[in-house]
């Protein structure tokens, strides 16, 4: 969908990964038992809807001169 076009709004699924609660644990502060060592975060990948807003700039493209390429040659000399 667009806005005047400049403005762009996208629909959309972004997939990430996360380091989610270690095996055992629910939830932000549980306790931890004794001698149960540091608990490693278990990673893993999920989907969610995402909207992506794009805003379209001015073109300035044409602000940059295009001029024919000039080459020089260099030469060297050897002694």
């Amino acid at each position: 969908m667009h806005l005047w076009q400049r403005l762009f709004v996208t629909t959309g699924v972004h997939f990430g990964e996360f380091a989610d609660f270690p095996q055992g644990f629910n939830r932000a502060g549980d306790p931890i038992p004794t001698n149960a060592g540091t608990p490693t975060g278990v990673k893993r990948w999920t989907g969610r809807f995402a909207l992506s807003i794009t805003f379209k700039g001015k073109d300035l493209s044409g602000l940059v001169q295009k001029g024919s390429e000039s080459s020089s040659s260099t030469s060297s000399t050897q002694k």
